[in-house]
């Protein structure tokens, strides 16, 4: 009966993630998901749902990982455009490169 809670745990966990806009809360909330989820496929011998559990798994905190480096990076403390806002801009030559807005 446990494994059954599991799985209703899960979706609304899922559910939940439906409701919040933040991109970190989001990730969050679906790794809550998937862990709840892949017991839930290993008692019962769904070894395919289980791997691509433990992928998405993965991805998630990739991207969750990524994304607060990110913010690291874009932070006023760590930059030393402080209070000048960063940019991504297409060159002449079509790449993209970095440009710094100064304030108006």
């Amino acid at each position: 009966m446990l494994q059954h809670g599991l799985i209703h745990l899960a979706n609304l966990v899922y559910l939940a993630s439906y409701a919040v806009k933040d991109m970190r809360v989001l990730r969050w909330l679906t790794i809550l998901g998937i862990v709840l989820l892949i017991p839930y496929y290993l008692a019962w011998h769904l070894w395919e749902p289980a791997i691509w559990n433990g992928v998405f798994l993965g991805i998630n905190l990739y991207r969750l990982r990524s994304h607060s480096r990110s913010a690291d990076r874009n932070s006023p403390q760590s930059s030393n455009t402080q209070g000048h806002e960063k940019v991504n801009r297409p060159n002449n030559s079509g790449a993209v490169v970095d440009s710094v807005l100064l304030p108006s």
